[in-house]
């Protein structure tokens, strides 16, 4: 893909006589594969905000920040990553945008990393390996289904059990033909509500 080769062209111009031979290509190759694994977990149809993922989405964007950071150390190149909440419609497949600030390549023109197809696939077939129990803390049956949802919010208390308000929701997104989505989980005998997502199993 031209953005994740541009991506490459970009920091090899930045970072010629600080960084080791390889060490570019590598880091793109990996966050090309990190971008494959998010966009898989949350491909253009979902929408997240920087910091609102689920558990399996938070590894791969801490894995992503940290081979960032320890680029970033090692060649003294002012490079952040940043998530696309929306998919750029430019960048399809673009979960991960490298930043270069002060630079033509700052905020107004990122480097973004794009999925092929082939990375595509192998993170589908990584994430079909990953359990059910392992991607979701409760289960629930609901209309028939198994339903697997987490509360996201990290403040959350301990809740076991869906309220009403939320059976009712996944009954009527199953109903609509929907298999996933955001949950507002309400805590019992109190107003305070968290954020969740569930998944038909």
């Amino acid at each position: 893909m031209k953005s994740n080769l541009k991506a490459v062209e970009v920091l090899c111009r930045a970072t010629v006589g600080t960084a080791p031979a390889g060490s570019v290509t590598e880091l793109v190759s990996r966050l090309c594969e990190l971008n494959a694994r998010l966009y898989a977990l949350a491909p253009a149809t979902i929408q997240r905000c920087d910091g609102d993922w689920l558990p399996a989405e938070d590894l791969q964007y801490s894995a992503a920040q940290n081979l960032v950071a320890l680029f970033r150390s090692g060649t003294k190149l002012d490079v952040v990553l940043h998530y696309n909440h929306q998919v750029p419609v430019d960048f399809p497949g673009s979960r991960l945008r490298l930043e270069l600030p002060g630079t033509e390549h700052g905020e107004r023109a990122p480097l973004h990393l794009q999925v092929s197809p082939y990375e595509l696939a192998a993170a589908h077939e990584a994430a079909a390996h990953d359990s059910d129990d392992e991607k979701f803390e409760h289960e629930s049956e609901i209309l028939m289904h198994r339903i697997g949802w987490n509360v996201v919010d990290s403040d959350a208390p301990e809740i076991d059990e869906l309220d009403d308000a939320s059976l009712e929701h996944i009954e009527s997104q199953l109903r609509y033909g929907f298999t996933s989505g955001d949950l507002t989980i309400r805590v019992p005998d109190s107003d305070d509500t968290y954020r969740g997502y569930w998944e038909k199993l």
